[in-house]
């Protein structure tokens, strides 16, 4: 097994798969990569399942040094990543040698970055090695962590490249939420054809301000939430539910993201205006 050295963990960056499913029930929070999309890209470029893990990086990526040759990909966020100094291209595997350092710039587009290894492993809870407080032993990389892969031993990565590209998109689609008939339709029209104002973000939510605040309703009755989730808070603004959400809240579901917009909503961030596009159900 190959080591790599964590030298500086950038800002917010920790270990990520697809979540830890299937406890809910008892209050746990599901986690996994926030652009579940991007980290799945990543594994496949260094020839891991897509449920293998990844290092999620937030605005600033790690400094992350390679005792033995390693095979990684870089997807999501571009944060002008180098090896040794040397600019490489996202979303193409490449080969560090033993000695070689990763180490990240300036934060070009997008907000979350995902660095996929080759053979990565580690510890997991509950079935997963999503680092979550109170849940792993960690909640996020630290200065001087060590992480294992398996070792690379083939001089050259292979040619293989996808493009793709995080793009700024600003509108996201979303479903009608349980409580959505509980406000007039002239709300929510008038919500639909708003810019609405990204306030604060992390793995547990975004928080979304319309340029007028919605009419407040009383709180309901404890219900099941999910990643996804749009919630209207008593302050007036919406709460979108991200991977470290709770399981359970009390605020009206006004809407649910699709799949693909919780991935668009990871790669934005604080100040940037969104726009909400409602799609029926047909069932």
């Amino acid at each position: 097994m190959g080591k790599c050295h964590i030298i500086h963990p950038g800002f917010f960056s920790s270990l990520q798969d697809l979540g830890r499913m299937g406890y809910q029930k008892f209050g746990i929070p599901q986690s996994g990569a926030m652009d579940q999309r991007s980290a799945i890209l990543a594994n496949l470029l260094v020839h891991n399942h897509t449920y293998a893990p990844v290092l999620e990086a937030t605005q600033i990526g790690p400094k992350i040094y390679f005792q033995e040759q390693a095979m990684i990909a870089i997807t999501g966020a571009d944060m002008t990543p180098s090896i040794d100094g040397t600019r490489i291209s996202m979303n193409q595997r490449h080969v560090i040698k033993p000695g070689q350092t990763l180490s990240y710039g300036r934060l070009k587009s997008g907000y979350r970055c995902y660095i996929g290894i080759h053979g990565l492993s580690c510890d997991t809870v509950l079935g997963s090695c999503s680092q979550y407080p109170g849940i792993t032993t960690k909640s996020r990389l630290q200065k001087g962590d060590e992480l294992s892969f398996e070792t690379w031993s083939f001089p050259h990565s292979g040619t293989s490249k996808v493009r793709f590209k995080h793009e700024a998109v600003n509108s996201l689609t979303v479903f009608p939420g349980s409580e959505l008939d509980l406000f007039e339709q002239l709300e929510i029209d008038d919500l639909l054809s708003s810019e609405l104002l990204i306030r604060e973000n992390d793995r547990m939510g975004y928080q979304i301000e319309p340029p007028k605040a919605l009419r407040t309703i009383p709180s309901i009755l404890t219900v099941p939430v999910v990643p996804g989730t749009i919630q209207l808070t008593p302050s007036g603004r919406l709460m979108a539910l991200m991977r470290d959400a709770q399981v359970t809240g009390g605020y009206p579901r006004i809407f649910q993201l699709s799949e693909a917009s919780i991935n668009q909503l990871a790669q934005m961030r604080t100040g940037e205006q969104v726009r909400l596009k409602l799609q029926k159900l047909h069932l």
